[in-house]
């Protein structure tokens, strides 16, 4: 017992701050003891460095190992055989290696906690299903590779209901044991792999014990699936996916449910209505189509042109004839499993047809006439009718497409095939989508939002919108405000050119009218569109910190907010940061070229990057409160001030001047020794006023909260 309490001792340093200076380990600080046995270490939150020596596997009676938020490193020892272990907390320290070993023995362990350390690439071992007893296992930013294992799932860990393994580089699809499997908390979100986590999610329905899962940020397909099993779910997050179909009212009707984010998926259908005074519900952004804005409000037949369904609401045809599409053949419909038409005639579409159509059992009629399809047809069932004529490299490796050449192709092209008559060469596993009108190829983004415009024609009188270049507000002479006139001059309707026009109208006005190329927009359409102009709204002091993170992004990268110069998915800041920071070597070449990054300057920069993190956090509840953000940046500052002036500075500027002082100096090395009046009517107001900001009172940053601020 007293050697490895010694070891522990050395390892660490000895620090003063424990008080372990007593020759027995029984009467240190953090440390209990049964028998005159350790029992329980508890050193978490101590500012240790160091590392932790083999030695403590031989603390036979250990039942609880505490480490947490240190700055330790080195490896995780092996605890293999301490069969009394319960809880070991690892977390927020540096460690870089985690054995395989670990878990042999550990028959008692239900806790682990192993997040945010610096370990190299590990997987998770088969030791671990050793600890059968295990009731929580986390491993969020702990750079965990390979495939979820199946045994987490199955009857091993019959207890375990925390499993936590977000933000690293997982990938593959969800263990078919997770069905029926007692797991309350799910955390699989933002996995840096290249291919993420992916799949169906519809095993969810059989994990009815779920209270919150959080899978976004990867790269799960297909539809939501019936969740009226999960009663208890409280917290459902998917948002950044690739979910297609409609959302269930199952989920909708969950009675605990009080968050819901499906944010960029592409998902279609009416807008669910959830109970948003109980709820919080983000899905607006991304490429969602929905068919109307109305939460709850059925879809209008004609919102779903093209696309037909069955009785029970499965996708059975989809005619995309003629709509100009671009790109090439996804597998995803290999999804519609109720697919009996597939029609994509008279396109430009490319590539070749994707093997997984094969698939499709009640598949009827594939019909890719007239594109420029290449390559080998894959292997129908003999009673599928392929058309596949007017592609004149169809049975060739390669395409002689060359863009703006239209569909169609040589008398001598290939007609129509059925299934016995088809090559059965291996085809192209083309995952790709088509894109332009369709996004993720699965009901037809386009098609939805063509529907939309048609359906609102029908709900509103007639409107015709178009991406203004100028916006003139006239206001008129009428005593109720609804004379004022908006004019948008320089859009592209109808071909026009670019006079404005202020059009009048008789009687109520609440139509805008489209002449010459311009719009005039009554007060009242805006007023009707706008609920009578009402406004992760109201002003609080969130969003201030939200601004902040926003400016701390800006900072680090040197970019703009809003950069319309820049690719399509990297416009925003906050959403192209986020992606960036999310992975080191990203992040690394996300920072402004112009900071020279060394060791020290680089910790600074992720710390502030952290920071700007959290600030910009979806939910307001999640950002940080001023004081925190003054605590973290205030923490950098003596860091950052210059020890001493760049002997370069021709300027010769010290920091330590004032303002005005500051100023002349720089004039006098310009050679403008006077100042003009306005000049120094500034300066003497700064130099007067800059002694007038009180100092901040001791205990500041600690009191500050957003409730002050309101």
């Amino acid at each position: 017992m007293l050697q490895p309490c010694k070891a522990l001792k050395t390892s660490i340093g000895n620090p003063p701050n424990l008080g372990w200076t007593d020759p027995n380990p029984c009467k240190w600080e953090h440390v209990d003891c049964s028998d005159n046995r350790v029992t329980k270490i508890q050193i978490g939150s101590q500012s240790l460095k160091g590392t932790l020596p083999p030695d403590l596997r031989n603390l036979t009676s250990l039942t609880v190992l505490e480490v947490m938020k240190n700055e330790l490193s080195g490896p995780i020892p092996s605890l293999a055989g301490l069969s009394s272990l319960q809880e070991v907390l690892f977390n927020d320290n540096n460690f870089t290696y985690f054995p395989p070993d670990f878990f042999s023995g550990l028959t008692s362990l239900q806790t682990i906690s192993l997040d945010y350390n610096s370990f190299e690439v590990w997987e998770i071992p088969v030791s671990l299903t050793n600890a059968t007893t295990l009731q929580k296992f986390s491993a969020n930013g702990a750079n965990v590779t390979g495939t979820v294992p199946g045994f987490l799932g199955g009857d091993v860990f019959p207890g375990l209901k925390s499993l936590n393994l977000a933000m690293n580089n997982l990938h593959g699809q969800l263990p078919e044991s997770f069905a029926g499997s007692a797991i309350e908390t799910l955390w699989l979100n933002g996995q840096n792999s290249d291919t993420k986590l992916n799949g169906s999610v519809s095993l969810l329905q059989n994990m009815t014990s779920l209270t919150q899962v959080w899978l976004h940020m990867n790269q799960f397909t297909g539809p939501l699936p019936d969740l009226s099993g999960l009663t208890g779910l409280k917290d459902f997050s998917l948002r950044d996916n690739q979910l297609t179909g409609i959302v269930p009212s199952s989920l909708v009707n969950l009675p605990g449910l009080s968050t819901v984010n499906l944010t960029n998926n592409l998902l279609q259908g009416p807008t669910p209505k959830f109970d948003t005074s109980k709820i919080r519900v983000d899905m607006r952004t991304g490429s969602n189509s929905f068919c109307l804005d109305d939460p709850g409000f059925p879809c209008a037949s004609q919102i779903w042109k093209g696309i037909s369904c069955d009785s029970g609401g499965s996708i059975t045809v989809v005619n995309f004839q003629n709509l100009g599409l671009t790109g090439t053949i996804s597998s995803n419909f290999s999804q519609l499993t109720s697919l009996r038409h597939l029609l994509l005639s008279g396109n430009s579409l490319t590539g070749t047809i994707p093997n997984e159509l094969t698939t499709l059992s009640k598949l009827e009629k594939l019909d890719v006439s007239n594109n420029h399809i290449f390559g080998k047809v894959p292997k129908f069932r003999q009673n599928v009718i392929v058309n596949i004529h007017g592609n004149p490299d169809i049975g060739k490796d390669n395409s002689s497409f060359t863009p703006g050449t239209p569909p169609g192709g040589s008398s001598g092209t290939p007609g129509t095939h059925s299934g016995e008559t088809s090559s059965s060469g291996s085809g192209s596993k083309n995952t790709g989508k088509i894109v332009g009108s369709v996004i993720g190829a699965v009901c037809g983004a386009f098609i939805v939002g063509l529907g939309v415009c048609l359906y609102t024609r029908k709900r509103k009188r007639s409107s015709r919108v178009q991406s203004p270049n100028t916006v003139v507000i006239h206001p008129q002479n009428a005593g109720d405000g609804n004379g004022v006139k908006i004019t948008v001059t320089n859009s592209s309707v109808n071909g026009g050119g670019s006079d404005s026009h202020s059009l009048t109208s008789s009687g109520p006005s609440d139509i805008h009218v489209v002449e010459a190329g311009n719009m005039v927009i009554s007060i009242q359409v805006l007023r009707n569109c706008t609920d009578d102009l009402a406004v992760t709204g109201r002003v609080t002091t969130k969003v201030d910190v939200f601004s902040f993170g926003v400016i701390l992004m800006e900072l680090i990268s040197g970019r703009k907010a809003l950069d319309e110069t820049q690719p399509e998915d990297s416009v925003h800041l906050v959403t192209w940061f986020r992606r960036m920071h999310i992975n080191k070597d990203t992040f690394r070449k996300a920072i402004d070229q112009t900071i020279e990054l060394g060791e020290e300057t680089l910790a600074s920069v992720s710390t502030v990057a952290e920071l700007a993190g959290h600030c910009c956090a979806r939910e307001p509840y999640q950002r940080p409160d001023m004081g925190h953000v003054v605590n973290v940046i205030s923490s950098l500052a003596e860091l950052w001030k210059p020890a001493e002036p760049d002997s370069d500075d021709i300027y010769g500027i010290d920091l330590d001047m004032t303002l005005p002082q500051a100023l002349k100096k720089w004039q006098a090395y310009e050679g403008s020794g006077n100042m003009d009046d306005s000049s120094s009517s500034f300066l003497a107001s700064a130099d007067n006023t800059q002694t007038s900001i009180p100092t901040r009172p001791s205990g500041f940053a600690e009191s500050f909260t957003s409730a002050d601020g309101r």
